[in-house]
């Protein structure tokens, strides 16, 4: 069985939400482990990264979560409040790009269209313009 231990960050680290990367889901206690009646623990490879702030009832991880760590939280336990809280902080830790929009050249479509039916009857007009001239 591997490892286990539970992060305790300083308390500014805990409480802070200016610390930036770390996000808090609200989680009123940790589950239990199946049959015992100690709380769950975190496993040792990632237990420095996410911890339970129990003075304010709330669960943090600090950085990325991958899904393989998102995996292994998820399989901690069969507790619907923990995962849903894990749900929570793995789907506001992603990693997303910067929030500018793409451009959309769908708005240049209708120009671009008026424009190729001018370039095409200027095209189609100047052979019969020869034509009748002559």
């Amino acid at each position: 069985m591997a490892s286990v231990m539970t992060f305790q960050p300083k308390k500014s680290d805990a409480t802070s939400s200016h610390v930036t990367g770390v996000q808090h889901v609200r989680l009123e206690r940790l589950p239990n482990l199946s049959g015992d009646t100690k709380p769950l623990q975190f496993p040792e490879m990632i237990a420095d990264r996410i911890w339970f702030d129990a003075e304010h009832k709330r669960l943090a991880f600090r950085g990325f979560m991958s899904k393989a760590t998102y995996d292994r939280l998820h399989a901690l336990s069969n507790d619907s409040a923990y995962l849903r809280a894990i749900d929570e902080l793995f789907r506001t830790s992603i990693f997303e790009e910067a929030t500018e929009k793409p451009r959309s050249f769908t708005k240049l479509l209708p120009i671009a269209a008026i424009a190729t039916v001018a370039l095409l009857a200027a095209a189609l007009a100047l052979p019969i313009r020869l034509l009748i001239v002559r």
